[in-house]
Order: C-alpha cells, then sequence, then structure tokens
C-alpha cells in the first residue's frame, strides 16, 4: 500500500481511501475461498504460461503478445490477468499527485473478481452513496478469509452509512489518509468531517 502514500486529492479533502477485511463469524467457519485445493493458482499458471512463451517475466508482456501466444484458456486467462494488473499498477503510477477520486475509483472497480463472497462484499460497497471505486487485495492482516477491499470513499458522505455496513457485513472499516503515510484508524475512532 505503499504507492498510495503518494496520492492526494488537495481539491477534495475529505477523501480518503478505505482498507475494508471481513471477518469470518462462528457460525460461517468455512467460506467458499478454497474452491482450487487440487489445481493450480492463477498465478501458477500464469508462471508456467510465461516458461511456455520463454519470457522470463510477464510484467513487460503486451495484451498483444498474449493474443498471440500458444496458450490454452486458463493460461491465457491467467496471464492475461498478470498483464492487465501490471498495466493498472502503470496507470495508477502516472496518475500520483494528479489524480481525481473518480480515476482512482475508476481504476481500483476495473479490478477482475475472484470468487462469489468477494463479489458480493465489492459489490455491496460500490453501492453505497460517496465511494467512487474499490476492488479486492489480497490477504488481510484483520481478516482470515484471504482477501480485503480497497475503495476511495468521500468520507463526509458516506461515513454514516459505514457503521451500519460494517455491522451487516462483519467486517472491520480502516480509514486510510494516504498523503500522510497511509495513516490508518478504526472507523469507530473516525472524527466527524467538516
Amino acid at each position: 500500500m505503499r504507492i498510495f502514500d503518494f496520492i492526494s486529492f488537495p481539491s477534495q479533502p475529505t477523501i480518503r481511501l478505505l482498507l475494508i477485511a471481513p471477518l469470518i463469524s462462528q457460525e460461517c467457519l468455512q467460506l467458499p475461498l478454497d474452491r482450487w485445493q487440487d489445481s493450480p493458482t492463477e498465478d501458477e499458471l500464469a508462471v508456467a504460461a510465461a516458461q511456455l512463451m520463454g519470457r522470463p517475466s510477464l510484467r513487460d508482456m503486451t495484451i498483444e503478445d498474449v493474443d498471440g501466444a500458444p496458450l490454452d484458456d486458463r493460461q491465457r486467462k491467467a496471464v492475461m490477468g498478470v498483464v492487465l494488473e501490471a498495466n493498472r499498477v502503470n496507470q495508477l503510477v502516472s496518475m500520483q499527485r494528479s489524480c481525481t477520486a473518480e480515476d482512482l475509483g475508476a481504476l481500483l472497480n476495473s479490478d477482475r473478481l475472484a470468487d462469489d463472497e468477494c463479489l458480493r462484499l465489492l459489490s455491496a460497497i460500490r453501492f453505497l452513496p460517496g465511494i467512487f471505486g474499490c476492488r479486492r487485495v489480497n490477504g488481510s492482516y484483520q481478516s482470515s478469509s484471504g482477501f480485503a477491499a480497497l475503495a476511495v470513499a468521500d468520507v463526509g458522505v458516506c461515513g454514516s452509512y459505514l457503521v451500519k455496513f460494517a455491522q451487516d457485513y462483519n467486517c472491520t472499516v480502516h480509514v486510510l489518509t494516504p498523503a500522510d503515510g497511509a495513516y490508518s484508524s478504526y472507523l469507530k475512532f473516525m472524527a466527524p468531517q467538516h
């Protein structure tokens, strides 16, 4: 998340990043996240495809390179995911210090979705007032579900909705102030925005 340390919205002072980490309740100890226990992961497929293509890295590949490669459908999807993700990172770097919340939100919304649990959470977040966009991030220091969501939001608009959302979806919400070194504060300690 260090890349977000350099993004600021001087003309939009109530814009913040939210890290939303699902919690696992005692009633629901098994979430449907380990569906590929015996199959290779998307990352493993992408690495194997890169080796098949004779490429040491997928980060310098283009969509045209993937289109012309002799890959099966699963390998092509995995490689395309890496290429598109690298493209999004490059877009984010070029947007630093000159993007709007709307620009960043659109970039976050371009994420590929991995599973039903994540899809439900991201869809719910995207419909909250004041949310410009969100995406899945893998792993979370607070979440044993294996994923969290990162959203760009106007906390002056959505702040009052977030407490109920956190309760309804059994998750924690951390408010990050990117230009201040991604300082994190729990939602319950968030000061009202004026």
